[in-house]
């Protein structure tokens, strides 16, 4: 296996991308060093809850700063949304370092029911979505859970997709700034919509 080479001769990684990897299993992630600060299983094989139930068990999860992770092409795309949120909630509970986080999942979720859990030193969160249901009290309860966020970021990948649960009175309140409307061509028309917080 691939990954279990470069971590046997890699012992102090600390940087690691694996995005577009198809052959890799799930097996070695324990085993990443303990200096590990980077990690990105965007587009793997792997699917993410065994990802983050595998470095739980070791290290690195002490490490980790920044973390990308998505529901992966090899994945079952039928799974239960709850699912994706358990991965969520795992991440929360048991990387206490973690700064930067990008969850990639393209499945129709409620947003409102994201509970975010106690990441105290996050501050920059990702999330990349199909779904328009993004609402004040998602908003809301992420910026209570995560005191220190700085920018908070919201990928669509439905062209017309739209938050229809945001009001702009909610965002003055929040402290959080609409950025225009991005299309970006050269990648099926993506629709990237960004709130980035100025609150110190």
């Amino acid at each position: 296996n691939g990954l279990k080479s470069l971590i046997v001769n890699c012992p102090n990684i600390e940087y690691l991308d694996l995005d577009d990897c198809w052959n890799i299993t799930g097996k070695y992630f324990h085993l990443l060093s303990p200096n590990l600060k980077r990690l990105n299983c965007q587009e793997t094989t792997v699917i993410p809850d065994i990802i983050v139930q595998q470095l739980i068990k070791g290290p690195a999860k002490h490490s980790l700063t920044t973390f990308m992770t998505g529901l992966s092409v090899g994945g079952d795309i039928s799974r239960k949304s709850q699912d994706m949120f358990d991965v969520l909630m795992q991440v929360c509970e048991n990387f206490y370092n973690l700064q930067h986080f990008c969850w990639d999942y393209r499945v129709r979720v409620e947003h409102s029911s994201i509970q975010i859990g106690q990441l105290s030193n996050l501050i920059t969160l990702d999330l990349r979505t199909d779904s328009a249901s993004l609402t004040d009290v998602a908003l809301m309860r992420i910026m209570r859970y995560c005191p220190r966020i700085k920018r908070l970021a919201i990928e669509m990948y439905n062209e017309k997709s739209e938050f229809m649960g945001v009001t702009d009175e909610s965002l003055k309140d929040l402290h959080l700034h609409r950025l225009p409307e991005v299309h970006d061509h050269e990648h099926f028309n993506k629709f990237f919509v960004f709130f980035k917080m100025f609150k110190k």
